[in-house]
Parts: structure tokens; C-alpha cells; sequence
């Protein structure tokens, strides 16, 4: 079960998801509160649905544990995370696995892994069930969360080959991810910014962790007046696995004392030059815990 609360710790927050253009929400295919287990999510047009508890979901964008508020069950992939996988509520769907683990996307997509909440047929329709596909760029398969705002501010620039042509380079898309982690997408010559602040829960020394494919660079300054500032602090010259920390030394910046309470500037700047791409960042706290990649309840975009 759950517990709402505001994001100390844990996060979660009250929300209906709906289509992009707004026509269309999520709900439990039977409605209401009362919701077997397994229950398929579908589509429901605004104008007739939409407007009670069952369309009502409970998100925590640290761990991407998405609930049916009323009902108090986990939404997950059926099947576990493959194409066609049913998105159900249920009981028997366990949190904290790849089966119900969400990240809401630069597209506005929702994603596991590497697929995304998709309505079968890709088409916006009463009653169409959603399922898993890949993708997770076009128009139908973009589904909101209204009122829950992400922490890391995301650019898009296409055509890039190299670190310096990012540094020069026009974005050509942006949006927001809530943790400071880019899940597996696929953007061939492209380059990608990731920004975001970081508030020190306790002063000491901290280090900064970075992971990537193809090659990135991660930017820190304590200057938030002057972003300008920022100076790299770790990077990938080589491709590393996602949520690979240790694979090169320069992945790991120097020790960095903060202040707690103190807003810290951090910057990713990625490159791709083929397929798929990710990145991701880290932190190793004063007392030794890591936190990777960094999430929410530690960062904000302004």
C-alpha cells in the first residue's frame, strides 16, 4: 500500500495521465474502485469519463512507482517489459522492478526500459487498451501527468558528432525527466543536455559519478549566478553499460565539499553517434551512501 505525502524521502504525488492533446485519460477498464487484479488500463475520452477516483493515480518520481489511488494497487506490465505486454493494475505487481519502474521522457512518453506506454493500434480511441512498444516519440504515445513537475531540464540536438559541436550547436527539442538519468533511446548523431540543481542534504565532501553511451561530460558549478561557470568535474571518453560507475577513473570527479541546504549547479552533456543512447548521473553522499542515479527528492530545475 501507499502513504501521499510531499517528496521528503519519498514522493508521491495525485494525478490523472492524459493524451497529448488532452481528449483522452487513463482509467481502469471496469472503472471505479473496485478493481480486480490484472485489470487492463485504457483510454476514456474527457468529455464523457474522466471526472471521478478512477481516474486518479498516485506517482512518485524517485522510484517511478505509479498507483491507482483508489484502488491502492501498482500499475506494471502484465507479461514483464516486452512488446505487447498489457499496462494492469494489480496486486501481484511488484515495485521496485523493471516491470514497474516508469520514467516520464524528453517526449513526454512514459518508459520501461526501452519501451513505452503505447494504445494498441497507436490509435486515440474509447476504450483501447495500452500496451508496451518502442518508439516513444510520437504524438499518441505521449501521456502527461499534469501538475507534477520534473527536476532536470533536457535538450535535444540532432546532427551532432562531437562534445564541441553540442557546445555550439542549436537544440532542437527540450523537456524534463524527473531523476538525472536518460533511460535507453534511440538517438543516432544526436547530442543531449541535461541540467539541473542539486541541493546538499548534509555538508561535506561529495562525488560525482557519471555513466554513458557513446561519450559525455558532466559540469558542476557552486556559482548558480553564473552557469557559464560550470567546469567539467568526470566523463565517459568510451561508451560504459547504463548505470556502469567504475568502468574508467575519469567517471569519478575529485571530492567536492558542499553545504547543506546549498543549491549546486550540474550539467551532462552527452553525444551518440550511433543507435541507442543513455546517461546517467550519480552521487556518493558525505557518509558514503550513493545515491545513482540521483533522484528527484534531491534536485530541482530552478
Amino acid at each position: 500500500m501507499f502513504r501521499e505525502q510531499s517528496c521528503v524521502g519519498s514522493c508521491l504525488y495525485t494525478t490523472q495521465i492524459r493524451s497529448f492533446d488532452d481528449t483522452y485519460c487513463i482509467e481502469p477498464e471496469v472503472g471505479g474502485c473496485t478493481v480486480a487484479d490484472k485489470t487492463k488500463l485504457v483510454l476514456r475520452p474527457v468529455s464523457s469519463f474522466c471526472k471521478n477516483e478512477a481516474s486518479s493515480f498516485l506517482y512518485n518520481p524517485k522510484t517511478g512507482s505509479l498507483f491507482h489511488k483508489c484502488s491502492g494497487k501498482l500499475v506494471c506490465a502484465k507479461d514483464g517489459v516486452k512488446y505487447y505486454s498489457s499496462i494492469v493494475i494489480s496486486s501481484t505487481c511488484e515495485e521496485f522492478t523493471s516491470a514497474s519502474q516508469i520514467q516520464r521522457t524528453l517526449w513526454r512518453t512514459n518508459q520501461m526500459d526501452s519501451l513505452c506506454f503505447d494504445p494498441n493500434g497507436n490509435t486515440l480511441a474509447n476504450g483501447v487498451n495500452l500496451f508496451f512498444w518502442e518508439g516513444c516519440m510520437s504524438n499518441n504515445q505521449m501521456f502527461v501527468m499534469p501538475g507534477i513537475v520534473s527536476s532536470v531540464t533536457v535538450l535535444l540536438f540532432n546532427n551532432i558528432a562531437n562534445l564541441a559541436a553540442l557546445k555550439t550547436g542549436k537544440p532542437t527539442q527540450s523537456g524534463f525527466v524527473d531523476n538525472f538519468d536518460l533511460p535507453p533511446i534511440y538517438i543516432s548523431n544526436s547530442g543531449i543536455r541535461m541540467w539541473t540543481y542539486f541541493r546538499a542534504p548534509h555538508s561535506g565532501f561529495y562525488y560525482f559519478m557519471v555513466s554513458c553511451d557513446d561519450v559525455c561530460e558532466l559540469k558542476f558549478t557552486k556559482d548558480v549566478t553564473n552557469l557559464s561557470s560550470a567546469a567539467k568535474i568526470a566523463g565517459c571518453s568510451k561508451l560504459t553499460n547504463r548505470y556502469e560507475w567504475n568502468r574508467f577513473s575519469e567517471q569519478k570527479s575529485s571530492p567536492i565539499s558542499l553545504n547543506v541546504g546549498v543549491k549546486y549547479y550540474l550539467e551532462l552533456n552527452l553525444v551518440n553517434g550511433k543507435d541507442v543512447g543513455h546517461s546517467a548521473v550519480g552521487v556518493i553522499m558525505p557518509n558514503g551512501d550513493v545515491v545513482a542515479p540521483i533522484t528527484y527528492d534531491y534536485l530541482s530545475a530552478i
